[in-house]
């Protein structure tokens, strides 16, 4: 069986849910205005980030299971490419952006963001932000990107492109030993290309 842990920073508990359940998140058109914005069918579990290494659950499958119990939890980068030199601006985009700004710091995690990055700018970003020295005493980290994309590869605003592997490939546990074995979570918004 698999858990789902989050962390609600204001109360200090931890919120426990199976993922076999139904997993039910409603995120209202006006989330940007609703700092309460709410998961549905999840299990409250009282507990305070110190002590979860004590949850039974945890215990029982510690091998199993990223300890995930830092505050804040890591770093989430947002690259939000919106207004392109050729291609069509990416409208919605900022909305989508600070709806992943919200999500991710309710989660606990602490935000960098950047807007309308060139190809290579997304690149060295990435490189940069992997360099971070704050990756040591945080448990894991999120990667977003928004942009336009084509086959295997993110688009940058200048039109250049990047490869999806070579992108991810810069937080390898080879490339960057500050995030070696710990989760990395990469949500790319982006085509993929007309013949996918």
């Amino acid at each position: 069986m698999l858990e789902r842990l989050i962390s609600n920073p204001q109360s200090g508990q931890i919120i426990h849910s199976n993922i076999h359940k139904p997993f039910n998140f409603k995120c209202p058109n006006d989330v940007i205005n609703k700092e309460d914005a709410a998961f549905d069918n999840i299990k409250m579990i009282p507990c305070q980030s110190a002590n979860a290494y004590d949850l039974d659950y945890y215990k029982s499958d510690m091998n199993g299971i990223y300890p995930n119990f830092t505050s804040p939890r890591g770093l989430a980068l947002i690259i939000n490419n919106h207004r392109f030199k050729s291609m069509s601006d990416r409208t919605g985009t900022d909305v989508d952006k600070e709806n992943l700004r919200i999500l991710f710091r309710k989660l606990d995690y602490k935000t960098v963001e950047y807007t309308d990055l060139t190809g290579q700018e997304m690149l060295s970003t990435i490189k940069g932000f992997g360099r971070l020295e704050e990756h040591k005493t945080y448990h894991s980290t999120i990667v977003c990107v928004l942009t336009h994309g084509d086959n295997n590869a993110l688009v940058g605003v200048d039109d250049n492109k990047v490869d999806v592997n070579e992108f991810i490939a810069t937080l390898n546990n080879g490339n960057c030993p500050n995030l070696s074995q710990k989760p990395k979570l990469f949500f790319i918004q982006a085509c993929r290309g007309g013949k996918i």
